[in-house]
């Protein structure tokens, strides 16, 4: 109906709001606003709509009816991606928006929250604004369980791809390296061996040495897990190939479990698993050798 915009929280009936339901209703100039503001979404004048909940923010604000200002910033956030507000703009009503409804438990508000970010970031996208959709997926995944935070950041590493003039390749291997992690959270193995397979793309041979051994180690566990020795002796195969920045302590534990995968794979009746000539052999430097 007219004032409404039919999102959970929407009537701001939460319980111990100090604008509870009825307060705002009716003849109340705050009424009128939201219904003008909502109206004005409908005839796509997204300047108008914009600019009348930042008053009606103002508004519930001043009245601490933290429900009501929950839902008016997450529409003022809306109107904001649409009419191409400042990005300080959007983020502060997203942020605010997400602050009231958590701060006043009203879960479903939060679950709007969290699916206008989805909406924003595709609105961004077709603006041609990966950072800023990216900026609100990951916001997005602070707030929801492994398994859709996975898929959300695995979403902002794609849309870090897209930015111009050229994409943001490690930054976006960063974002897969977090939702692997996240997919890990879960037991999607499967999937977190991918994530992190793509991103090893943007460290591999590029002098982020720790990194990529982080990656390669990873890969190398999760392959174990999963009960593919052959994949296992290759991570560890390749940690075990450049070895100058690791100290003794680590390039222990690979050898140990570089050996063990070895051992997995013959009795698994897989044949040699290694190529000819590698690991390399070390070379002892004997000045350094006592007795």
């Amino acid at each position: 109906g007219a004032g409404s915009s039919g999102l959970p929280g929407a009537g701001g009936g939460h319980t111990g709001d100090p604008g509870g339901p009825g307060r705002f209703s009716g003849g109340a100039l705050e009424w009128q606003m939201q219904t003008l503001a909502d109206r004005s979404m409908l005839l796509q004048d997204y300047k108008t709509a914009y600019e009348t909940y930042s008053l009606l923010c103002s508004d519930y604000k001043t009245a601490k009816a933290s429900a009501h200002l929950a839902h008016a910033l997450l529409l003022k956030a809306l109107a904001a991606a649409l009419s191409e507000a400042p990005r300080r703009d959007l983020e502060a009503a997203l942020e605010g928006s997400y602050a009231a409804a958590l701060r006043n438990g009203a879960a479903p508000l939060a679950t709007a929250v969290t699916v206008l970010l989805l909406c924003l970031s595709q609105l961004l996208l077709r603006a041609s604004r990966p950072r800023e959709a990216a900026a609100a997926l990951v916001r997005c995944s602070t707030e929801v369980s492994n398994l859709p935070a996975a898929l959300l950041l695995e979403q902002a590493a794609l849309c870090q791809l897209r930015t111009q003039p050229a994409p943001m390749e490690r930054k976006a291997a960063f974002f897969l390296v977090l939702a692997g992690f996240r997919f890990t959270q879960c037991g999607l193995r499967n999937h977190a061996t991918r994530c992190y397979a793509a991103a090893l793309s943007a460290y591999a041979g590029r002098g982020w040495h720790h990194v990529e051994d982080h990656i390669r180690v990873f890969l190398g566990r999760q392959a174990h897990q999963l009960g593919r020795p052959q994949a296992t002796v290759g991570s560890f195969l390749a940690v075990l190939s450049h070895t100058a920045h690791q100290g003794p302590e680590r390039q222990a534990s690979c050898l140990r479990e570089f050996i063990a995968a070895v051992g997995a794979a013959e009795r698994a009746g897989l044949g040699a698993a290694l190529p000819p000539g590698h690991p390399p052999v070390p070379a002892v430097d004997d000045r350094s050798v006592a007795l």
